[in-house]
């Protein structure tokens, strides 16, 4: 229950039944040197504006302003009244500087885990924009498997996740980051290299570099459909080491695009096959609305949707 000063502000009939609307309408009545004025500054009817002056007259007890032959001028009441209104508007008017200093002091910490080797031009963003604006607040990225990312979030680990969670859990929230294109490479130091193949199943035999325990289940679905990865010539839960043996040439590899885009068109890789719609993923950024730090989490999201 409310004590004090609260409690007694808010038990006043005059505070309470006051139409704060009608305050802003005098304001710039008052401001603009007249009813007609007034009207036209806030596109409005005058009638509409008159009565809302009457309406306020009514509940503060007092005329506030004279209108006549002699123009428009404020009674003391008047004058009184909107001097209070402009302290009120001044005061409100400075708001967004005040939660900017605020913001800008607040000290907490955000925990993130992601896949590795992301590509995100909107996370990136995100991440400097919260660096900017939380400058006290301390940010700590992790990496992880794909399939260890729900869980850790769902324990509380981490606030935040990132990357392609294969089972939904009702108690996440998850929002599309972008969707990942996986690509079929090889380098110049493979026989195959320069060559383009239609027909999935003709590379079913060809030995394959594989990242250990980090896709995706559509990924790993097309892969064992076509007997792809039947042969392995390496492994890695590293993709930076997943790609130095693909450079080496000890075999192909499925991989995503954007990751290793740069080497694609500098012809460090070449393309096996045409991209595939089926060979896509969606990066979802998952969080536990239950969170103790759930409004840290809102505020990193609001980022993320910030362009």
């Amino acid at each position: 229950m409310l004590r004090g000063p609260t409690l007694d502000r808010f038990s006043s009939k005059f505070l309470w039944n006051l139409d704060w609307n009608l305050l802003k309408v005098f304001s710039v009545i008052a401001a603009s040197g007249g009813v007609s004025r007034a009207a036209a500054v806030m596109s409005r009817q005058q009638p509409s504006v008159s009565s809302a002056l009457k309406r306020l007259e009514d509940h503060v007890g007092a005329t506030l302003c004279r209108r006549g032959p002699g123009g428009f001028e404020l009674t003391e009441e008047g004058r009184l009244l909107a001097e209070i209104c402009a302290g009120v508007e001044q005061q409100l008017s400075s708001l967004p500087g005040s939660f900017d200093a605020l913001s800008s002091s607040v000290m907490f910490q955000m925990r993130l885990i992601m896949v590795g080797n992301l590509v995100s031009p909107q996370l990136d963003r995100a991440l400097a924009n919260f660096s900017r604006r939380y400058p006290r607040a301390e940010l700590l990225v992790n990496v992880a498997p794909c399939t260890e990312i729900a869980a850790r979030v769902l324990n509380h680990e981490v606030e935040i996740g990132v990357g392609p969670i294969d089972e939904h859990d009702e108690r996440l929230e998850t929002r599309i980051l972008y969707r990942e294109q996986h690509v079929l490479l090889c380098s110049p130091n493979h026989p195959l290299y320069g060559k383009v193949f239609k027909d999935p199943a003709d590379l079913a035999k060809e030995a394959f570099v594989l990242p250990h325990n980090d896709e995706a289940a559509p990924i790993i679905g097309y892969r064992r459909r076509y007997g792809w990865g039947s042969v392995v010539a390496g492994e890695s839960p590293d993709l930076n080491e997943v790609r130095r043996m693909l450079m080496a040439g000890l075999g192909i590899a499925l991989l995503p695009f954007e990751y290793l885009e740069g080497d694609i068109t500098a012809g460090r890789l070449h393309l096996l096959m045409e991209p595939d719609p089926e060979l896509q993923d969606d990066i979802l950024v998952v969080t536990d609305p239950r969170s103790p730090r759930r409004h840290a989490v809102a505020r990193f999201l609001d980022l993320l949707d910030e362009e």
